[in-house]
């Protein structure tokens, strides 16, 4: 395992983030999952805040271990099962009880709060959340999304952490955006590292009701033989099957722990099996050449 300077404090996290959010995952998977992590040296989690199964889940894993040593956050997304989230004072506070309670920690090392709305984040949130990090219940607040209001709030130096959708496709605007976050000293958490967008880029079309659309002799279009997998009907990026002795999913991987911005790279998983995969990436080199056969697939993928 690789780590990075997590904030300005001296702490490191893995390059790898572990995220338990499957809502269909098992309480024993999940723990697994962590012990495996922790075996090959994450020590970086997050969960969902109305996850109970993945935050006990960590709190199972971590259990006896040097907290100072770990890196557990916790995300508050729009909405949930149970209705759209309440970040009044009170919502705030039950969430963090809740969520305390349910991993049996003492604190979050930051809280994520997602897609904020304009205005959402008013003068009571943050004080409420000052509250938390003064009590010893939160170290960093963070925010996630790719809003103007996002980009307001990176330059307001009310939060110290920024989690930003990273992958191959990943254009100027969302470059930016870690920049100025590093320019205003946020830690910055790469997501989505795989996009599920890369199965409609150039080459797919509904049309051919999932057969790739070819180019023949003069011109002509016709349909080919329908193909098993999806990421070979992308056209542009269907180069990322080739590869021996990797998926396209180590790749996407692979590629997202290049960019030196990131202090980690949130990866979701939901059992011993996957992790063992994915951390195995992280000693790893992306092949000779794909970098260049990715900048040529961005170009035509997105013009």
């Amino acid at each position: 395992m690789r780590y990075r300077p997590f904030g300005v404090n001296g702490q490191a996290s893995s390059a790898l983030t572990l995220s338990f959010d499957r809502p269909d995952a098992k309480h024993a998977d999940l723990v697994a999952a962590a012990v495996c992590g922790l075996e090959s040296g994450v020590n970086a989690f997050e969960c969902i805040s109305d996850n109970t199964v993945g935050l006990t889940a960590i709190g199972d894993a971590i259990a006896g271990l040097d907290r100072t040593m770990l890196l557990v956050g916790l995300r508050l997304p729009v909405s949930t099962e149970a209705g759209p989230r309440d970040l009044s004072r009170a919502g705030i506070v039950r969430v963090f009880q809740d969520s305390l309670k349910q991993s049996g920690l003492t604190w979050f090392d930051y809280i994520v709060i997602e897609d904020p709305r304009p205005g959402e984040l008013d003068s009571a949130v943050f004080a409420t959340l000052e509250a938390a990090r003064q009590a010893r219940r939160l170290r960093y607040i963070g925010v996630s999304g790719e809003s103007s209001e996002v980009d307001r709030l990176i330059e307001s130096g009310e939060i110290g952490l920024l989690c930003v959708r990273y992958n191959l496709r990943s254009d100027w605007a969302a470059r930016n955006r870690m920049k100025q976050a590093l320019a205003n000293r946020l830690i910055v958490i790469g997501s989505d590292y795989h996009p599920k967008v890369v199965k409609t880029a150039t080459g797919y079309t509904e049309a051919s009701h999932g057969r790739p659309s070819r180019q023949g002799f003069l011109g002509l279009q016709f349909f080919g033989k329908p193909k098993p997998s999806g990421l070979e009907r992308m056209g542009a990026y269907a180069f990322l099957e080739r590869f021996h002795g990797w998926t396209p999913d180590q790749l996407c991987l692979a590629y997202a722990l290049t960019e030196p911005a990131l202090a980690s790279v949130r990866i979701c998983v939901g059992d011993a099996e996957s992790v063992t995969a994915m951390t195995s990436v992280v000693e790893r080199e992306l092949p000779n050449g794909i970098s260049a056969q990715i900048e040529m697939a961005r170009v035509i993928d997105l013009g």
